[in-house]
């Protein structure tokens, strides 16, 4: 148990009894949530896109802690596996931990009519937790956004970002739709927790040339530096989970509580005024059942 695991055990509640699904949870930061969820003494459900790599991860943290966790296959870019996916699990959920998303890949349709970024960052999630929050009746939700979201523009005429060729501000841009959107849920289900929460930066899988958003050489000569000087993908999953228990009022999200909110430990922190935007929510509100 390293002085990380001590830090959860110390801060956090018990969890023995509640069910927690983790999406994306084959990736770095995704894995590190659902091992601390075990430690914590929860059952958990991760999901995947490739199975092999389900079933290495379920294996592993089952060795660890000498209990069973649940796998479920889920694509985020696969909107029927999306809206069937609450039907794979035989139980209350009691926590659904949105982690799983993409990151800086090249501007794609999907189906000829989503952006796949969009569709993987922002539609699909968006879906989970309506879907979720209709099933189960006391259902916390946990979004992760991202830093980039705070210096990201919507154009609700270019709703997609098909017009937009950077692809950081792709993904800033589909990571503020879910900010937008999580504020809007958390005034349709009151009585639900439903948080947004952003783990910093961190250098995870995300980064992986075999994602297809950089190429081998970032990842030869940039990808160590930033394990150097980022926070590791064990410290940037804090945020996240800590945010089933940080006590937040409605204008809060949690995030790293140093420069910038990039590193450190969570803590609550106010939403920036840029993305607490009643007229861009209001709007997202609008056209969302044209988007389906």
């Amino acid at each position: 148990m390293d002085k990380l695991d001590k830090y959860v055990l110390d801060s956090c509640q018990n969890m023995h009894g509640k069910y927690a699904i983790v999406t994306g949870a084959t990736g770095s930061i995704g894995f590190e949530v659902a091992r601390f969820l075990m430690l914590l003494g929860a059952d958990v459900g991760i999901t995947y896109r490739n199975e092999e790599k389900g079933i290495q991860v379920k294996k592993k943290i089952e060795n660890e802690f000498d209990r069973t966790i649940d796998i479920y296959p889920l694509d985020l870019c696969d909107l029927n596996q999306v809206k069937q996916f609450s039907s794979l699990i035989n139980r209350d959920v009691d926590y659904l931990f949105n982690i799983a998303g993409t990151y800086h890949l090249p501007k794609k349709l999907i189906d000829d009519k989503y952006e796949i970024t969009f569709l993987s960052d922002y539609l699909s999630v968006s879906i989970l937790n309506r879907t979720f929050l209709e099933k189960y009746a006391n259902i916390s939700i946990i979004n992760t956004g991202s830093v980039s979201m705070y210096y990201s523009k919507v154009d609700f005429d270019d709703i997609m970002g098909l017009n937009i060729k950077n692809k950081t501000v792709r993904y800033g841009r589909d990571k503020r739709l879910l900010a937008l959107d999580t504020l809007n849920l958390k005034e349709k289900y009151p009585n639900n927790r439903i948080v947004l929460c952003h783990p910093g930066v961190s250098a995870t899988s995300l980064f992986a040339s075999s994602k297809g958003g950089f190429n081998k050489v970032f990842n030869a000569l940039i990808f160590p530096l930033m394990k150097v000087i980022f926070m590791s993908p064990k410290k940037a999953s804090l945020s996240i989970l800590m945010s089933a228990f940080i006590n937040l009022h409605e204008s809060e999200l949690v995030a790293p509580r140093g420069l910038f909110h990039s590193w450190g430990l969570p803590k609550n922190i106010k939403y920036r005024k840029s993305l607490f935007n009643s007229s861009e929510k209001k709007k997202l509100s609008e056209i969302y059942d044209q988007l389906l």
